[in-house]
């Protein structure tokens, strides 16, 4: 193989992570185990690009602060080994994870290398940032319906395989729920990968583009009605929108363009179905309950760790215990299940693993620069403590690992023009 085939195979492989947001949930099944496109994919950037070497010693120290976390995990899988009966279960979803977590490293060295790659994989993020905003918005607004059902069944049934049905039919009700590409699983996991691609869009230099870019995934999260969602996505877009830093390095005049183009998007949804409903509160318990069951769980975790022994105080109780009273010593209630990525670190690894992610989270907050970067750990941080999807699901871990490696690297208002 020529040097230049060499570059042009791996445009090809950086070009392919328009995947990340579009198949995260197609899989080949081997046998009993399923084989995911996506992380095929991660597997295959980490080969070609995972060079530590190339990063300055300061960046350099976020992997290591990224390396001891993961490491911190391995005794919670241990604990499992021996206390569950299914161990290919405990290994397999516990690397899936360790390979979406270990992206960060890749997208660092790919952020932070050269402006060449950084390009490429950014515009490839942002267009399918730009599909998936597009297909939620005709989901909605065609009630899944004529072509876009028949799209709609074929990748969410055929080529998603969903692990579970949802408990609620959403389709059914008053509200509509877009399933994303090839299946997010659920509107909140939905809300959160268009909330983490929302943070990349700063990464490329302001354009008109870029604020239709927003004002297109904006609406894209309106139909999600996931509350959490909207509120990454008004850190984000607010900061972009406020910050003199973000207006000198291209996004001036364009305020009005933004405010219009979403003023008219949200009136035609608002037609075509009753997000709203759900996004102010009316529908399933509102605001205040949605806030409060996530607080609700912190005093119970904490109680759980200082009754534990000193090494399930450090160690948690094994991994894939997901259940709450399975976390804490006792028989698993499945009904108890703990809507927090914070707190199934928490409780499955101990409370080392919990120190060592705000640690990271620390790390790559003091690395930002800009305010949009800084926004972009914010988010993150938000998120990982509103839902469990970004511990249980490996695609979104690794859009959050692209979110933070590009909040970690050099703002490109000041990369140097190729």
């Amino acid at each position: 193989m020529t040097a230049g085939e060499r570059v042009d195979g791996r445009r090809v492989l950086l070009g392919a992570t328009v995947l990340l947001p579009v198949v995260p949930l197609m899989r080949l099944p081997l046998g009993d185990v399923p084989l995911y496109v996506v992380d095929v994919l991660l597997l295959a950037l980490a080969i070609a690009f995972l060079r530590p070497g190339r990063l300055p010693p300061g960046t350099r120290a976020l992997l290591w602060w990224g390396l001891a976390f993961l490491l911190s995990t391995v005794p919670s899988v241990l604990i499992a080994l021996f206390a569950y009966d299914e161990p290919l279960f405990t290994v397999y979803y516990w690397a899936r994870r360790v390979l979406a977590l270990g992206s960060f490293g890749t997208f660092l060295v790919l952020f932070s290398a050269a402006p060449e790659p950084r390009r490429i994989v950014v515009r490839a993020l942002l267009a399918g940032l730009v599909l998936t905003s597009t297909w939620c918005l005709v989901q909605v607004l065609t009630r899944s319906t004529g072509v876009v059902g028949v799209l709609d069944r074929f990748y969410s049934v055929v080529l998603g395989q969903a692990v579970r049905e949802l408990p609620l039919d959403r389709w059914e009700a008053a509200w509509k729920v877009p399933r994303a590409i090839a299946g997010w699983w659920n509107p909140n996991v939905t809300g959160a990968a268009l909330a983490l691609l929302l943070c990349l869009v700063p990464g490329q230099r302001g354009s008109l583009g870029s604020v239709l870019l927003i004002a297109a995934a904006g609406l894209a999260l309106l139909t999600t009605a996931s509350r959490q969602a909207l509120i990454a996505a008004a850190v984000s877009v607010g900061t972009l929108l406020v910050w003199p830093s973000v207006r000198r390095a291209g996004w001036t005049g364009h305020g009005g363009v933004l405010v219009g183009i979403a003023l008219a998007g949200a009136a035609a949804f608002g037609f075509a179905s009753d997000q709203l409903a759900r996004a102010v509160g009316d529908v399933e318990g509102g605001i205040g309950e949605g806030v409060g069951s996530r607080l609700d769980n912190y005093p119970a975790f904490w109680d759980a760790l200082t009754a534990a022994s000193p090494m399930g105080f450090l160690f948690g109780h094994g991994a894939e215990g997901w259940a709450v009273l399975g976390r804490s010593g006792g028989l698993p209630d499945m009904s108890a299940f703990v809507s927090n990525t914070l707190l199934l670190t928490l409780g499955e690894n101990g409370f080392l693993s919990f120190a060592l992610l705000i640690a990271f989270l620390v790390a790559v907050l003091r690395r930002a620069q800009a305010p949009w970067q800084r926004a972009t750990v914010v988010v993150a941080l938000w998120l990982l403590n509103c839902d469990n999807h970004l511990y249980l699901f490996p695609p979104l871990m690794a859009l959050l690992g692209a979110s933070l490696a590009l909040a970690a690297t050099q703002p490109p208002s000041r990369e140097v023009a190729a």
